[in-house]
């Protein structure tokens, strides 16, 4: 705005000149009302307590119904229907009937719980035989054991009983070993199991893979022994890299095929020890937690007379074999439980036929010894007393020299003292009646402390006492080699055998002690049907069984009932029939009245060929 306004003030006329500039700008806002003013405010809940849980089943159970089919035309819908109204649930005198009758059925039921009626009655021969033995599948190798030509050396189920392990290799190498080994693994109970195709989970080694132990407690952990003379423990939770430990290959160690290996309880360290056993003639016992560096004890497998077909010596061949060390085939632990300890008697097969029963070791801790850790002084103590004093100057000297001032376990091997002062066995060997031939499988009763089974290339199975040289029972099924025997872990008398034929025999002495109640033919893969190397019972699922072959396949059979369920009085009817074999007499074994069973009252101590009646009298 711009402008001249005059102002008249009395008679003098001015004039003011006006101007817009522009001001600051202010702004009130309206207040609300006081109802409406936020105010803070907060609250607070109990402490909010969150748990993990979780639990698993300890065994499996499976259950099944099944509906009468249906009609096509409908008719059936209709028959039911009115087969359902002639019988209502609510139909007169059904309910008073069920009062009266269902007391006296449970009184029946009780009383048949501890009824010996039927202890002795015949098991139903249509349960035993093979009709009732199934094929449940036939497992594809990995890849690399068909292209390798690899054969399956040994089968086991690990702990849980749900996983199947495999190892594949060449039994027949001689010289250098220039094939790979693999181990497999397969989840055999998973619903998506395709048997056509590899397992999802191999691992290869260097070289062949010879025998393998699933650990008795950690599901995880399988133990392997190589053609190279490894021991190597894989733990197959870890998938990046399964390898845990390998022992190393020196003379103190194994530098031959490792045969086998068996997992045996320490209750001195409440831990378990590896045993294994290798044609170089040594059993040794490895420690996990030391990650198999170096055995915690071990024996030397020297025979102080030749081996013959009676086991005795004869002439200047005494002196010509005193102290040779001859091969070891297979070890068992022999205490009648599927726990063995280190207490146990050990049974060890070699390659000349022998076998020999070692008695547990004896433990002398003696003086503790001035700079010698604990692990050292172990190790010290299961040497022999003639020779310890002579390994621990060895040791010290050797010690001394180095300028080391601490010994441990692994310098009494670095020192390199004799190895039979450092392994023999000072109370030597009981030896039993040997094979024509080399010992392919051993393996001891779980029911009875003195029972063990062996299977070798003279086409025989015998079953032997720790308490007598002979053996009790000798069985040929067929004019095969024998590769392995194992024992049911569920039926005290049912065992079985693998043969090189392809077959796997089954036996029952409940039921005949002079031929296989089924035997199990394996089917043809890629080929004509290969020997059988291996064979193992479920330790969990007591219908299953497993055996591989030599063209690489691994095959699951379905036991029937009969020999998959253990018989009321079983176990004792075992004890009768052993001291009825081990006297040579029949009738009532040990005066209790009980009786044994009548398939060994009439095969005593007989050599038995071919396959004779299944049944029983």
């Amino acid at each position: 705005f711009t402008g001249v306004v005059p102002i008249v003030a009395g008679a003098a006329v001015t004039a003011m000149t006006f101007a817009s500039t522009g001001l600051f700008a202010s702004h009130v806002l309206s207040r609300p009302p006081a109802a409406g003013l936020p105010k803070p405010a907060s609250a607070q809940t109990d402490p909010i307590v969150a748990a993990d849980a979780s639990a698993q089943t300890q065994s499996y159970a499976d259950a099944a119904s099944q509906t009468e089919a249906a009609a096509a035309d409908g008719g059936g819908a209709e028959e039911a229907k009115s087969s359902d109204e002639a019988t209502p649930a609510d139909a007169p005198g059904l309910l008073p009937m069920l009062r009266r009758a269902a007391p006296l059925m449970e009184d029946v039921l009780e009383e048949n719980l501890g009824s010996t009626a039927l202890d002795g009655y015949p098991p139903n021969r249509g349960l035993l035989g093979e009709e009732a033995v199934t094929l449940k599948c036939s497992l594809t190798p990995p890849t690399a054991v068909i292209e390798n030509g690899l054969q399956c050396t040994s089968v086991e189920w690990n702990a849980s009983g749900s996983v199947l392990v495999a190892a594949f290799g060449q039994l027949d190498l001689s010289g250098w070993c220039t094939l790979p080994g693999v181990l497999a693994v397969w989840s055999v109970f998973r619903r998506d199991l395709q048997p056509d195709k590899p397992p999802e989970t191999s691992i290869e080694h260097s070289s062949c893979l010879m025998c393998v132990a699933c650990h008795p407690e950690q599901p995880s952990l399988v133990a392997a022994g190589s053609f190279n003379g490894e021991v190597l423990l894989f733990d197959l939770s870890s998938k990046d890299q399964p390898l845990r430990h390998s022992s190393q290959i020196n003379d103190y160690f194994h530098r031959e095929p490792v045969a086998q290996l068996r997992w045996v309880y320490d209750p001195s360290t409440l831990d378990y020890l590896l045993s294994s056993v290798s044609s170089d003639g040594k059993v040794l016992f490895w420690s996990v937690s030391q990650g198999l560096e170096y055995p915690v004890r071990g024996t030397l497998l020297a025979m102080r007379k030749p081996v013959t077909s009676d086991g005795n010596a004869k002439g200047s061949a005494a002196v010509r074999h005193s102290g040779a060390v001859h091969g070891g085939t297979a070890l068992a632990f022999v205490g009648g439980s599927s726990k063995a300890t280190v207490q146990d008697p050990m049974v060890v097969a070699s390659e000349a036929g022998a076998l020999m029963g070692c008695s547990a070791p004896t433990r002398d801790a003696g003086v503790p010894l001035a700079n010698w850790e604990s692990s050292a002084q172990r190790v010290l103590s299961y040497v022999s007393g003639r020779d310890r004093p002579s390994v621990q100057a060895h040791v010290e000297q050797w010690t001394r020299s180095n300028r080391i001032q601490k010994v441990d376990a692994p310098h009494i091997f670095k020192s390199k003292p004799d190895p039979i002062a450092l392994f023999d066995s000072e109370g030597g060997h009981t030896r039993y009646d040997a094979h024509a031939g080399p010992v392919l499988g051993l393996d001891a009763s779980p029911f009875h402390r003195h029972l063990f089974l062996s299977t070798g290339a003279d086409a025989s199975l015998r079953l032997y006492s720790l308490l007598q040289s002979k053996p009790l029972l000798v069985l040929e099924p067929a004019a095969c080699c024998l590769h392995s025997a194992a024992w049911s872990h569920t039926r005290p008398m049912v065992f079985a055998a693998a043969g090189a034929n392809g077959s796997v025999y089954l036996f029952d002495l409940l039921v005949s002690s002079s031929s296989a109640v089924a035997e199990m033919k394996q089917p043809q893969q890629a080929g004509p049907s290969g020997a059988v190397h291996t064979v193992a019972f479920n330790p969990r699922m007591r219908s299953f069984l497993a055996c591989g072959d030599a063209n690489g396949f691994v095959h699951v059979w379905n036991l029937s009932w009969g020999l998959a369920n253990v018989r009321p009085g079983e176990t004792e009817q075992l004890d009768r029939a052993t001291k009825a074999l081990s006297d040579g007499e029949g009738g009532d074994a040990d005066g209790d009245g009980g009786e044994m069973p009548s398939s060994v009252k009439q095969n005593r101590r007989s050599v038995v060929t071919g396959s004779g009646d299944l049944g029983a009298e």
